[in-house]
């Protein structure tokens, strides 16, 4: 079963809001918080930590799409 987070990572990665019926803009908002919450300490490129980090979530989606 496929979770907000799983179509907000999506739609983040994809730059598309194809699911946003499947979130609300507030769960949106939390998801980004959480993200640069857990990722702020790593050593690396923000840009790429964020991606690898909403890929993890958005894989799902992308597995049932196929």
């Amino acid at each position: 079963k496929l979770n907000p987070v799983n179509y907000i990572t999506y739609d983040l990665l994809n730059k598309t809001n194809i699911f946003e019926a499947n979130y609300s803009s507030k769960q949106k908002e939390d998801f980004i918080n959480y993200m640069h919450t857990k990722t702020k300490d790593l050593i690396g490129e923000p840009d790429v930590l964020n991606h690898l980090f909403m890929s993890l979530y958005a894989n799902p989606v992308v597995n049932k799409l196929k």
